[in-house]
């Protein structure tokens, strides 16, 4: 393997042809009003956040990492 130091971590985050998405999905299709009404202000909004909006996002967003080693000649 070559120098760790000289790794490079690359990212990239497409959303693809869609650009701008919008949805309406019905807040009971996810949780019961009991389960709903026993959260408070901040578990509303990470239950909005975290399942609601990221399980949908995810249809719609190719993400990926890799890790790249420097080419041949670049190494010193």
């Amino acid at each position: 393997m070559s120098n760790f130091n000289k790794l490079k971590v690359k990212m990239r985050l497409s959303i693809g042809l869609i650009g701008d998405q919008e949805n309406e999905e019905l807040l009971s299709d996810h949780i019961s009003e009991d389960e709903w009404n026993k959260l408070n202000l901040f578990e509303k909004e990470q239950f909005l956040e975290t399942e609601i909006m990221a399980e949908w996002a995810n249809g719609y967003i190719e993400k990926c990492v890799w890790v790249e080693e420097p080419k041949a000649d670049a190494e010193g």
